[in-house]
């Protein structure tokens, strides 16, 4: 049975998601999760609360559902590893996010961080980079390593946005990809081409920079 508190992110996750922020009334969510509006008040203050809230509650699902399935390695192990180590990571942590967005597990969170009623806060911004920069940090190690730049540089910050936001696949970019190939699903074939066709991508773009052979 859930707990009060699970009860309301999963119904504010859900409501939040279709309308935003201000499309839902604090009344809408009290009423889908079956509980008293002190409840909200208990849990989590006020509405922006509680919203805020929704936005951890999906990001540490999330985070959950990758570290299970993809071993990240530490700094230290990052340092001993051999190229084809690191690649491998890379490889599999970047097919696994793949997969996450196929599987539609960043759905909710994708539909309420679209809207932009909250997202410029302070408050908003503290809880995507305690998702964000734990993963950024590991990437750029990798990468640093791989082509021998300094990591937290303007230039080393824009490579690794440049080869990851290609997995940000959002439901309107498969939407338009079926479309585009007429197909009406994503099967295991297309699913498939699409992660081994931006791996090329990332493999590329980290050849083309390693050991300096290219200068941003």
């Amino acid at each position: 049975m859930k707990d009060t508190r699970t009860k309301l992110l999963q119904t504010a996750a859900r409501l939040f998601s279709r309308k935003g922020y201000n499309g839902v009334s604090v009344r809408q969510i009290i009423k889908a999760a079956g509980v008293n509006i002190s409840a909200i008040n208990y849990h989590f203050g006020d509405k922006q609360g509680l919203y805020l809230q929704t936005i951890q509650y999906l990001l540490d699902k999330n985070r959950s559902e990758l570290l299970k399935n993809v071993s990240l390695p530490e700094a230290a192990q990052i340092k001993q590893m051999s190229d084809e180590q690191l690649l491998d990571v890379l490889h599999r942590f970047s097919d696994y996010l793949l997969d996450m967005k196929f599987a539609r597990k960043h759905l909710l969170l994708d539909r309420i961080t679209s809207y932009a009623e909250l997202e410029s806060s302070d408050k908003m911004l503290t809880i995507l980079l305690s998702y964000t920069t734990p993963l950024s940090d590991m990437i750029g190690k990798i990468i640093a390593k791989l082509t021998g730049w300094k990591e937290k540089t303007p230039q080393m910050i824009l490579l690794i946005h440049a080869i990851f936001w290609q997995l940000n696949i959002s439901e309107c970019d498969q939407f338009v990809v079926l479309h585009v190939l007429g197909r009406k699903e994503l099967d295991d074939n297309l699913r498939t081409k699409i992660k081994n066709f931006i791996w090329n991508n990332i493999l590329h773009t980290i050849n083309l920079y390693k050991k300096g052979i290219q200068k941003a």
